[in-house]
This record gives structure tokens, sequence and C-alpha cells, in this order.
């Protein structure tokens, strides 16, 4: 009210998949548990209906007062129409992770860590599952003359929900995310000037701190489906294997 700052985002089970919630829950604490900076999430049900509570990331307080921090998602970074399919990767190349690395190279006071933050969230989109991560599920923060990454957020096993088997941005040229292998994955990374070394060094270590998380976040998370904690383990255990 009167333009009060929210300071949550709550997203109820959609009737249509039934369980996605509780598995968005599982994504952001597998990520959280990986080391990756993600935003809060929490449970809670709210009559019969279970809803996923987000602690919004571009909030602050401020003399004691809740202050908007200046975020800014993919689309509007790439001055892309946020509705209809502009938001997903199409052969023409105009959204891409390339992309988005390359506002990260071009603003961020520490490029590198930057980059390698970018690379291990690709990392984790692939190893978890999630064929919806658009660009308006990327963001980045502002600051004084600078931008940096925002939290994962909306991350989610969404392979096990939905009809669609492609990835909404690709990897290593790759649209489908059953043929992206870690092989992929790394040399998605090296497409932004990563070296060659350094972005194996961060789909691998990604890699294995995800294989660690997953068993951690299904026990915090007793309400998501087993079959996508077990879907997310093959997974993982699959790009763990390859070269």
């Amino acid at each position: 009210m009167g333009g009060t700052p929210s300071t949550h985002i709550l997203k109820p089970d959609p009737p249509e998949f039934p369980g996605l919630v509780a598995s968005q829950a599982f994504a952001q604490r597998v990520a959280a548990l990986a080391g990756l900076d993600a935003a809060e999430v929490r449970l809670e049900a709210f009559g019969d209906r279970p809803v996923l509570v987000v602690t919004r990331f571009d909030r602050e307080l401020k003399g004691g007062r809740l202050v908007r921090r200046h975020q800014e998602d993919g689309c509007q970074a790439l001055g892309t129409n946020p509705s209809g399919p502009a938001k997903y990767q199409a052969p023409d190349g105009a959204v891409s992770y390339q992309r988005l690395a390359a506002v990260l190279a071009a603003h961020a006071s520490d490029q590198s860590d930057q980059l390698r933050r970018l690379g291990a969230m690709v990392t984790f989109t692939v190893a978890i599952g999630n064929t919806d991560a658009h660009l308006r599920n990327h963001s980045f923060m502002h600051g004084t003359g600078t931008l940096s990454l925002a939290a994962v957020y909306d991350a989610a096993p969404t392979v096990q929900f939905a009809g669609t088997r492609d990835l909404a941005l690709w990897v290593g040229g790759q649209a489908m995310l059953a043929v992206v292998t870690r092989g992929h994955i790394a040399r998605e990374l090296a497409s932004w000037g990563m070296e060659t070394d350094e972005a194996a060094e961060v789909v691998n270590l990604t890699l294995q701190r995800t294989a660690d998380a997953v068993s951690r976040a299904a026990q915090a998370t007793p309400e998501v489906p087993r079959s996508v904690v077990g879907a997310c383990e093959a997974r993982v255990e699959r790009l763990l294997r390859q070269h």
C-alpha cells in the first residue's frame, strides 16, 4: 500500500502441475547448498494449497526503512520484449547466454568473478533440469557504476513437469537438455572468453557440489516428489561421468 516495497513473492502450487512449488523449493535449496547465491525460499500452506514463499533479494534495509535495490532482468538488459517467445533462444541468436555474459564483461567491476558465477549458474541449470531458465529468470543488480549477477531465482526441475525438453537458453550450441554434456557446458563458458581450463574447473566444481547438495536438499524438503530427486541425481551423475 502507498508504494511500500513488498518483501516476499508468493507462488501457489499450480493445479495442472502438482508438486511444482515443492520441487522449486528443493532446487533453490540445492543451489544454496552447492555454494551458489540463491534466493531464500520456504513452503507454507494457505488453506489446503501449498505455496512457495520467496524472500526478495532486491530489497534492503537503510536507516530502518525497507528500500528497493535497482535490478534489471535479462529482457530489460538486452532490450527484448518480455512477453511471448522473445525471451527464449531461437536460431537467430538474438537471445543467448553469450549475450548475457557480454553484459557482465562490459559492466562488472570484477569480470572474472561474475563470469564464473554465471558459469556456475548455467551448470546448475542443466544439472537440475531447468528447461525454463529464460531471459526474465536471469537478472543483474546495479551498483555505483557497476553491474553484478543477481541470485538464482525461479529455478525448478521443469523438465519433470513441462512438455518441452528444449532449453530456454541453449548451452554449447545445444537446444535439447538430454544431449547437453559436461563438454558442451565448458564450451559455452569458453565462448564467453573464459580460459578452457578455467571453464572446465567451474563446471566440474559446480557439478561435484551439486551432487553433494541434492540429498541434503531433499531431506530439507520432504514435500518434493521422490521421482524429481531421483531424476536430478541421475542427471548429475551422468554429467560427471562425461568428458
